[in-house]
């Protein structure tokens, strides 16, 4: 395939604009795509041009397939595509220039260019197709952003890790989870197939590593599974990673998708960049035991990692058994934001199995508005997985979209829980164990459904009264989570520090406050003559300790029951939780 590089012009001398997008569609030879060829350019500054062709998507086409975030809208700047000036964001402008190769053309696939925004038809085409172009594309290049907050820091830290865990396979021994095992095992596959080629040069750590810790500069000794030392951070570098893992890349829903299909990705960052397979062995080494990431802003926990555990569950389906659904993609990934709410539902169908009903039951289509998006998708997902999960899932009144949402109906575009609701194994069983089971085995269960002719709003099911409700406590909320600007301190001064931390002791008294309001509460259900609890001190606690592991007590009521009291004292901290909370 070659390019055809653009006549170079910022307007179009008939006054007309040119036709930049001809009608494309799914043909008889196959489906149909734009490629855009990147012009090269010696210098930096140079006008960024490039040209769109049309093409039949197959494996036998040599592209790369860009992933970026969009960002502000309103904030572009000009290129030149097809020879007429064309405005793009910001960052890809940014992008695009650092990707522009100096002696010859670049072929890529990109979304915002590649694709007519304008065409919701067409929108809706290629989305559906977005599954093969990410994953026929001989590499992924993700653009994290320019360089700022010292992020040229990074990549030769990971480069640094990376190397010394080269030659340690008795490292992995202390890796539990046989995917992340078998990530690293590809990882340090893949770095020794390249150690041959040229890398940039980065200091060796060995000598740093002996000194005692009293000698030591300020940061932390990065150790494997097995407890071996295997690099210094310093402090700098350290804050540096994880203000990178912060970047808005991080945090969108079409990422997901588009790291998970790669066959093989590069991530880029100013003027550096490094291999997926390498720096993603570094975030597994940091951040896979909970116990060593626990006081780590919970965006890169979260984040990084599902990210890395869905790529493994997607390109290693056999050592996951059951491939992750629809409805687990969307609550693992509830918290990914969207420039289009209803790309919070179809940025996730490439992920589910090419074979799986709901692609017949849920497409893109831009047509819709967000509510009719979702309430589609939730009455698809209620029909095909013959149980009512779903409605388990977390409601927001407070959400923008609430209102005009069948209460049945999740509202995806809400990103996090405000309160703490049953784990995401408990709805969707393809994550490995189904704690709550309601109906026991029957996972045949179809609940009998139709459709309201009058308002296809309404859900209709049939069922049984079990029981009702005579009182109802607080909402217990979720404990404060560690931020950035909390964690990284040495570059905070104290009043900063001081402010930083108002909301931990404040959601911390409000925690405690609740707790102690469902003490109350279970103390006077247990009072109630004939109560079918119980009445004893004992029986109270009891209660309350299967209260509060929400019935699920895989070691037994008893044993629960044991290490609750022996942790009850916690509860009596009102009056400490109010004093800080004062002082703060």
């Amino acid at each position: 395939m070659r390019c055809a590089l653009p006549r170079l012009l910022f307007s179009d001398p008939h006054g007309k604009m040119n036709s930049i997008y001809q009608n494309i569609s799914d043909t008889s030879s196959g489906f149909q795509f734009r490629l855009l060829c990147l012009a090269p350019a010696a210098l930096h500054d140079a006008p960024i041009a490039y040209s769109l062709s049309t093409h039949v998507l197959s494996r036998t086409i040599a592209y790369e397939a860009l992933s970026y975030c969009w960002g502000n809208a309103a904030s572009q700047k000009p290129t030149i595509c097809n020879g007429v000036a064309f405005m793009v964001g910001n960052n890809l402008e940014a992008a695009l220039r650092r990707l522009r190769l100096v002696d010859r053309p670049r072929t890529l696939w990109i979304d915002a260019v590649c694709i007519n925004q304008s065409n919701d038809d067409e929108r809706a085409q290629q989305v559906g197709h977005m599954r093969d172009i990410y994953s026929y594309a001989k590499r992924v290049l993700i653009w994290l952003g320019p360089k700022y907050e010292s992020s040229e820091l990074v990549f030769p830290l990971c480069e640094r890790i990376a190397r010394a865990i080269l030659n340690r396979p008795e490292d992995l021994d202390g890796v539990k989870e046989e995917w992340a095992r078998m990530s690293m095992a590809e990882s340090r596959m893949r770095m020794n197939e390249n150690a041959g080629q040229p890398r940039e040069e980065a200091e060796d750590d060995a000598d740093l590593l002996k000194l005692p810790d009293s000698e030591k500069p300020t940061g932390i000794t990065i150790t494997s599974h097995a407890g071996i030392p295997l690099a210094f951070a310093h402090a700098g570098e350290f804050q540096a990673l994880l203000r990178l893992l912060l970047r808005p890349w991080w945090t969108r829903s079409w990422t997901i998708q588009e790291i998970c299909l790669a066959t093989e990705a590069t991530l880029f960052c100013g003027d550096t960049s490094i291999g997926w397979h390498v720096f993603a062995v570094v975030i597994l080494l940091l951040f896979l035991d909970p116990a060593d990431s626990q006081n780590l802003p919970v965006e890169i926990r979260s984040q990084a990692m599902s990210m890395i555990r869905t790529r493994s569950r997607s390109q290693q389906p056999q050592l996951h058994g059951e491939a992750l659904g629809l409805v687990g993609l969307l609550q693992e990934f509830r918290s990914q934001d969207a420039t289009d709410k209803r790309d919070k539902i179809y940025a996730f169908l490439g992920l589910v199995p090419s074979a799986s009903p709901v692609h017949a039951l849920v497409s893109a289509d831009y047509k819709i508005r967000v509510e009719q998006c979702y309430t589609k998708a939730a009455r698809a997902l209620l029909s095909l997985s013959q149980n009512l999960d779903l409605l388990a899932i977390d409601r927001y009144p407070s959400s923008g979209l609430s209102s005009s949402l069948p209460s049945w109906v999740p509202d995806w575009s809400f990103p996090v829980p405000r309160t703490v609701a049953l784990p995401l194994h408990a709805q969707d069983p393809s994550l490995g164990r189904h704690p709550f089971s309601a109906s026991g085995r029957c996972t045949a269960y179809t609940p009998p459904q139709t459709d309201d002719p009058v308002d296809p709003a309404h859900l209709l099911l049939s069922g049984f009264v079990f029981d009702g409700f005579t009182s109802l406590t607080a909402a217990l909320p979720p404990l404060f989570e560690a931020t950035l600007d909390g964690f990284l301190m040495d570059e905070r001064s104290l009043p900063t520090w001081r402010t930083s931390t108002k909301p931990f002791f404040a959601s911390v008294g409000a925690y405690y406050d609740v707790l102690l309001e469902w003490e109350s509460f279970t103390q006077s259900a247990c009072s109630i003559p004939g109560s079918p609890y119980g009445h004893g001190p004992e029986d109270f606690t009891r209660v309350l300790t299967a209260l509060l592991c929400a019935g699920n007590l895989p070691d037994g009521l008893d044993a629960a029951h044991e290490a609750f009291m022996l942790r009850r004292t916690e509860l009596k901290w009102r009056g400490a939780c109010q004093s800080w909370r004062s002082r703060c």
